[in-house]
């Protein structure tokens, strides 16, 4: 989701499907940090959260790399902070490519609220239950699907918001530069701040504090890069 990030002696680098795949410390330990008052209730609610957060983002970060393969392009999985993203190197890269690349992410945790919905039916438990608030008494395993469900429902509608670098703000972007070659970074740039405030605004509202701080940040990052920008006056 954000951007190349180094190596270090506690990465832990497998394959996934073929591809390589690393897990930066950050990501753990952004998880542990945003949900932490689980350990409130019971300490193996955050480790269940965690697996299921590590699972969903693996699957979202497999849509990219397997429509990356799709186009005959060579890529990495990376996870790191509160994401990740896939590293790939295009060749003959078109608009319609980047467009079905950023999208295959979120494609694929809506395809997979059709077994996780499926899972919790036959653990009897209703489908929309979100996580461990509403599956206490049901076990670990219905936590931990409940958590997939929601956790993978909530991902795909975020990244689909037209905020860059999230998958949405990276399609605003190309098709903006595609259809206003001159202009079209700044117009993405400036949709992507008034949707990232208007959210993290929205966040606050409802005291949810880490899409806030979340939102907030990538409005930050947002502005800076706008302030960089300079274009050529015809």
């Amino acid at each position: 989701m954000f951007g190349p990030i180094g190596t270090t002696e506690y990465d832990l680098n497998f394959r996934t499907l073929g591809f390589p795949t690393r897990v930066h410390p950050s990501f753990w330990l952004v998880a542990i940090v945003m949900q932490w008052e689980l350990t409130y209730y019971d300490p193996m609610f955050l480790l269940v959260y965690i697996a299921a957060w590590f699972v969903t983002v693996l699957i979202h970060e497999l849509g990219h790399a397997l429509m990356s393969r799709f186009y005959g392009y060579p890529c990495e999985i990376v996870l790191l902070y509160c994401g990740g993203f896939v590293q790939y190197a295009p060749h003959r890269h078109t608009t319609w490519r980047a467009v079905s690349i950023a999208f295959a992410g979120p494609a694929v945790n809506l395809l997979s609220l059709v077994p996780w919905s499926l899972s919790l039916w036959a653990l009897q438990l209703p489908v929309g239950t979100w996580g461990m608030a509403t599956t206490v008494g049901y076990g670990y395993l219905a936590v931990f699907v409940a958590y997939l469900y929601g956790i993978s429902l909530w991902l795909a509608i975020l990244n689909l918001l037209p905020v860059y670098p999230l998958d949405g703000g990276c399609i605003s972007r190309s098709l903006f530069e595609r259809f206003a070659p001159i202009r079209g970074t700044e117009y993405s740039l400036k949709l992507s701040i008034v949707v990232a405030v208007g959210v993290a605004a929205w966040a606050i509202s409802w005291r949810i504090n880490d899409l806030a701080v979340l939102f907030g940040f990538l409005a930050y990052m947002n502005v800076q890069e706008l302030r960089g920008l300079s274009y050529r006056r015809w």
